[in-house]
């Protein structure tokens, strides 16, 4: 069985599970862990690790996997207010005076965090093929780290 088996599966078991609840009545949130679900199978596919953003209970994880997901988040938030801002793309710079305004303070810094995200995910699997603990991965990630870190950083960030 492949990933993608195995995580079409995992989503199944979470529907099944999220769809009843202690009263036995059917309660289905797909708002909720759709969005996890695929920020799942997206990581592993392009990065090649798990980082368990849906909790075998259907509730988001906590660690390292919440502060990705509250980062892409956010970073998404920031996208949002540029496509509204599209008339005025200049008013989304992080420039005076328009980094007074907090979203777009916050998308900067979600941005930002993004980036080291990516970038902490890119140190991580180089030192991992340098110290020979793995060899190549059929992951998107492992096919772009002949790119220049910072291009590399960008295109796995968008």
């Amino acid at each position: 069985m492949n990933e993608d088996e195995a995580e079409v599966k995992g989503m199944a078991k979470e529907i099944k599970a999220l769809s009843r609840d202690r009263e036995g009545r059917i309660l289905c949130k797909p708002e909720e862990w759709i969005p996890r679900c695929s920020l799942d199978i997206l990581c592993v596919t392009t990065f090649g690790i798990d980082l368990n953003f849906l909790g075998g209970d259907g509730e988001a994880a906590n660690g390292k996997s919440q502060d990705v997901q509250n980062t892409i988040n956010g970073y998404l938030e920031g996208v949002s207010l540029g496509l509204e801002r599209a008339a005025f793309p200049l008013s989304t710079r992080n420039i005076f005076p328009f980094n007074l305004d907090p979203a777009v303070k916050n998308y900067h810094k979600y941005a930002k965090l993004l980036h080291e995200h990516c970038g902490d995910i890119i140190r991580a699997r180089k030192e991992d093929r340098k110290l020979a603990k793995s060899g190549e991965k059929p992951d998107l990630l492992d096919k772009m780290l002949a790119l220049p870190e910072n291009d590399l950083i960008g295109n796995l960030s968008t």
